[in-house]
């Protein structure tokens, strides 16, 4: 999913030790924050999460990862969806099971994306309560890597903790689907040369992967197009190139660019990982673009 290391941000393992972090006061931001504003806490936020998770029948996959920044106020918490598998009276059984994208199932030949989801927020006033939902490849060493479905609310004493979250969850649901095929559309759209140069002109100049990146992520394709390929975001301690089934295509290409974005924080990662996936679908014929 996100790379929540990257800015200094420490990890935290539990909900439990979540708890701990106290929530400021509105007047320690010296007028940054509106007559409105109300703290949210971190570990009621991912308590509240996992409550709702539980009653569309999920759960994490395998360990979710909690990470904090240095002044405490900042979370950001990256979750791999499971669902658990049901008993022989249709009742949710204690087993979880891998919730994947769609068109990534277990069943389909080459790497298989998981159905993940994102938590960022901030209690002093540099980010808004943020869910995003997208994929995981399960070979890749990048994260989440299928286009961000976000939902934002600011902190404010009008919120609703457990109804924002149960509404926009259901919302996010929803359009992992269309993300799912997306991302297998371009699994099947072949990248040339001009497409690839396009592409890294296109990304620098909506300032989604800074132009101090576009070197690592051309040599990062260029390495990938070889006629034996370094594919870099493979999980490489885990698995080889040859399970990945590298065939020059934008899904490769987008794989390429999320490689690179993990050198980003968190925040402008997300514009990127979202960005990108748009770019990439632009290229599309409208027939694969649109599923007709």
């Amino acid at each position: 999913m996100l790379n929540p290391l990257k800015g200094e941000y420490s990890v935290v393992k539990t909900i439990e030790d979540l708890k701990r972090f106290a929530v400021p006061k509105a007047g320690d931001f010296s007028g940054r924050v509106g007559t409105y504003w109300q703290g949210i806490q971190h570990g009621t936020l991912m308590e509240t999460v996992m409550q709702v998770l539980a009653e569309f029948g999920l759960a994490p996959y395998n360990d979710p990862c909690y990470a904090v920044s240095p002044n405490g106020a900042g979370l950001i918490a990256t979750i791999d969806l499971g669902k658990y598998r049901l008993k022989k009276d249709g009742k949710p059984g204690k087993t979880i099971d891998p919730l994947y994208c769609s068109g990534f199932e277990s069943d389909n030949t080459g790497p298989k994306v998981l159905q993940s989801m994102g938590v960022v927020h901030s209690n002093d006033s540099r980010k808004a309560l943020t869910m995003v939902a997208g994929g995981r490849v399960l070979i890749c060493s990048n994260g989440m890597v299928t286009g961000e479905q976000v939902a934002r609310r600011k902190h404010t004493h009008r919120l609703t903790l457990v109804d924002w979250i149960r509404e926009e969850f259901s919302d996010l649901l929803e359009k992992l689907g269309e993300s799912g095929r997306l991302a297998s559309a371009l699994r099947d759209f072949a990248i040339s040369d001009p497409e690839h140069e396009s592409l890294l002109l296109e990304v620098a100049r909506r300032d989604l992967i800074p132009w101090r990146l576009l070197g690592n992520l051309d040599r990062c394709w260029l390495k990938a197009r070889k006629e034996t390929p370094e594919l870099l975001w493979v999980d490489h301690e885990k698995y080889t190139d040859d399970d990945w089934q590298f065939n020059a295509t934008a899904w490769d290409w987008y794989n390429a660019a999320t490689h690179v974005a993990k050198e980003l924080p968190p925040r402008p990662q997300l514009k990127a990982l979202d960005g990108v996936f748009k770019v990439c679908q632009e290229l599309l014929p409208p027939s694969m673009r649109d599923g007709k």
